[in-house]
């Protein structure tokens, strides 16, 4: 913002504290946020990761009404990588009393493209929460470009 012509240091910091204020209110809508709603629930997700350096994994709890009912912080990583505990995981879903969830995670300074990687740990908690009646909805992938949902790329299906 200071790049911008004559955008003094007070008016950047006041456009950063707004953006930052917009986003804080809109994540304080947990439990109004159907997961039905798409563009609603894209936008809702993408709120968590406004700002962030490091890659995170966070995890939606959605209740029985299809609402997101808690958002839980599952791992924080480097600027470009992230390992999920599953131990964490497994403790995050089973004390929500949740039996559906969404999984997020960013890439920070990149493009929403998802790796090999980011694929295959997915299908990887998918067969592990299937085992404990856990439903896996979709897994958003948040970067510069946007936010992609990983089901409607057809990268991840109910199936696996």
């Amino acid at each position: 913002l200071l790049q911008v012509k004559d955008m003094g240091s007070s008016a950047a910091l006041a456009i950063k504290f707004f953006d930052m204020f917009t986003n804080y209110v809109k994540r304080q809508e947990i439990g109004a946020v159907d997961v039905r709603d798409y563009g609603r629930t894209i936008e809702y997700v993408s709120t968590f990761f406004a700002g962030e350096k490091k890659e995170k994994v966070k995890i939606f709890c959605v209740n029985s009404s299809c609402r997101i009912q808690s958002v839980t912080d599952a791992a924080r990583g480097a600027d470009s990588s992230v390992l999920v505990d599953f131990k964490e995981l497994t403790k995050t879903v089973l004390n929500s009393g949740c039996s559906v969830i969404i999984i997020a995670h960013n890439h920070p300074g990149a493009a929403n493209t998802p790796s090999q990687e980011d694929i295959a740990v997915t299908r990887k908690i998918m067969n592990y929460l299937r085992m404990l009646d856990i439903t896996v909805l979709d897994h958003f992938i948040v970067g510069e470009n946007g936010t992609l949902s990983m089901r409607s790329c057809g990268l991840i299906h109910s199936e696996e």
